[in-house]
């Protein structure tokens, strides 16, 4: 009878002896879970703030990118006045280079006879 209780004792020392290795085997596998969910978190986190970061960056670009979309257009505006102007500058070279010198406009000659017919009734 001894010896039953002896192994009866020894199987449950033995039960025991497993539970308390279990259970420390689950006790550690909890901790690392929760220093692994920590460690998401963490993760988590700093995508959040570079994500966010990332979107005040491309506002900043969109932003810029309108600015210069109004740029070039008000370049190409002055491209046209500036061709305009040249074109004005070029014609009236030549109608410079075409009018004969000394010669009167039809207005000139009007001002001319005008002014005799003034000169001529004082």
């Amino acid at each position: 009878m001894a010896e039953e209780q002896q192994n009866y004792d020894d199987g449950w020392n033995q039960m025991a002896s497993s539970l308390r290795s279990m259970e420390e085997k689950q006790r550690l596998l909890k901790e690392r879970m929760l220093l692994i969910g920590k460690n998401l978190i963490g993760l988590r986190d700093e995508q959040g703030k570079d994500i966010a970061k990332m979107k005040g960056d491309i506002e900043e670009i969109k932003e810029e990118v309108e600015k210069i979309k109004k740029s070039n257009g008000r370049m190409a505006e002055e491209m046209v006045k500036k061709a305009r102007k040249k074109e004005i500058e070029r014609l009236n070279k030549q109608i410079k280079m075409f009018s004969p010198l000394g010669i009167p406009s039809k207005e000139e000659i009007r001002e001319m006879i005008q002014e005799e017919i003034d000169a001529n009734n004082k």
